[in-house]
């Protein structure tokens, strides 16, 4: 990060507060990686211990694999961090209703293996958002992979979408509470949910337990009154 340091600033990350966002964001996601690391740097070393059953070695070998697995996971979330930061986001009209038809399906089999419902809750008079689809179906499925991990068998995860004051939000969440705290790497995978967000002239807000996680955005008419530049990088702070 040394020598791209002063890339970041200049890409207009953040100025003043919003770079020190960045940067904690950062922080935690170099603390995410640190931990299946530090596991894989011991599950080699002992797999390769003179005299380890067969049985042993395959264990530590499959662990390594495994962390080997989850370190890609964060590296490519930090990867994905820098984009949100340095790249100006695509923004263009969003039906918030047809992304969370498509995540219902993609998701709606695979979270009733787990004995988990999906409920999708909208209004009629839903007007369009202004946003970078990729950026905002990132933060949807992040949000989403978390509340499923956090949830237990016949909890309902709720997706709803309502317009108000010129602003389109979409809220995540399991109502019910479980005692269960997030790890780095959720919380990672939730710093970038917000990056991604505010990239595109968004707000993020995050409850951990009962978790709930909005995710809002100015709607077309709203924007268009602020004559705010689709496709341009905004940095406005809320």
């Amino acid at each position: 990060m040394h020598r791209n340091e002063p890339e970041v600033v200049d890409s207009g990350c953040a100025e003043g507060g919003e770079l020190s966002r960045f940067y904690a964001h950062f922080a935690n996601g170099l603390h995410a990686l640190a931990q299946p690391l530090t596991v894989l740097r011991s599950t080699v070393a002992t797999s390769v211990t003179p005299g380890l059953s067969a049985t042993d070695q395959r264990k530590y070998l499959e662990t390594s694999v495994q962390q080997v697995e989850l370190a890609c996971l964060v590296f490519q979330c930090l990867q994905d961090l820098l984009v949100a930061g340095q790249s100006p986001a695509q923004c263009g009209p969003l039906e918030l209703t047809d992304l969370l038809k498509t995540v219902g399906e993609v998701q709606k089999d695979l979270l009733q293996e787990s004995g988990i419902e999906i409920k999708i809750v909208t209004s009629e008079d839903l007007r369009p958002a202004l946003g970078d689809m990729e950026r905002t179906l990132q933060a949807i499925f992040a949000a989403l992979k978390i509340a499923a991990s956090l949830s237990s068998s016949g909890d309902v995860i709720e997706l709803r979408v309502v317009s108000l004051n010129g602003e389109t939000g979409l809220t995540i969440q399991n109502g019910r509470t479980h005692g269960k705290y997030l790890k780095s790497s959720a919380r990672l995978s939730l710093s970038l949910a917000e990056a991604n967000m505010r990239s595109q002239q968004g707000r993020f807000e995050c409850a951990e337990d009962p978790f709930r996680v909005t995710l809002t955005l100015p709607d077309t008419d709203a924007a268009r009154s602020e004559k705010l530049p689709q496709g341009a990088r905004t940095h406005r702070v809320h």
